[in-house]
């Protein structure tokens, strides 16, 4: 392989888990896997081997909620703000 190569290998972006690559792998659907992933499986009456079964393949994959996908959706990004009059102060920098 020529250097080119490499470096074009390189920088090709890898696919990032979604929950429709996890629910083609698993067998369920995506609403399912989504349920499980937010928490609410036993409040829809999953069966614990699906639960675990989808568990196992978010672990294995490493699959991490895009939070600000989650925020533009619920309009909810529970972050709290601070204005602080100046960082000159010990205080203040200190935070």
């Amino acid at each position: 392989m020529s250097a080119k190569c490499i470096l074009e290998f390189d920088l090709i972006p890898m696919k990032k888990d979604t929950l429709q690559t996890i629910a083609e792998r698993t067998g369920f659907s995506k609403s399912t896997v989504s349920r499980v992933v937010s928490g609410q499986g036993r409040r829809y009456r999953i069966s614990e081997a699906a639960i675990s079964k989808i568990q196992d393949e978010i672990r294995a994959c490493g699959y991490t909620p895009d939070l600000i996908a989650q925020g533009l959706r619920t309009r909810r990004t529970n972050t709290v703000g601070l204005t602080i009059p100046s960082i000159d102060n010990p205080f203040f920098a200190s935070l």
